[in-house]
């Protein structure tokens, strides 16, 4: 469904936990945008991920890795996980189009 998906503005929503990985699937993908929320941990940055840059990330002061120059330290596998799912991410989708 939301694979063809080719624009995604979430920009300062509060949104937090780490950027789901499942992003890097959306392949028609043109245009991101996630600023200013409060994401954390490192960008996955494969797939269409590598097309965005930096502007798409900033203002996520817990974010790190490309293509922001906050490099990631070692990252604890147990850290919380993100509270951005997919059904929230076309819920949010849904709604901002009715």
């Amino acid at each position: 469904m939301l694979r063809q998906l080719s624009s995604l503005d979430v920009s300062s929503n509060k949104l937090s936990g780490t950027i789901p990985l499942s992003m890097v699937s959306l392949s028609f993908l043109s245009y991101l945008n996630l600023s200013n929320n409060n994401f954390s941990g490192k960008i996955p940055f494969i797939g269409q991920m590598t097309t965005f840059t930096e502007l798409a990330f900033v203002g996520n002061p817990d974010l790190c890795g490309a293509p922001l120059a906050t490099k990631c330290q070692d990252e604890d596998p147990n850290k919380r996980q993100s509270v951005v799912s997919d059904k929230m991410m076309v819920a949010m989708l849904i709604n901002g189009f009715t």
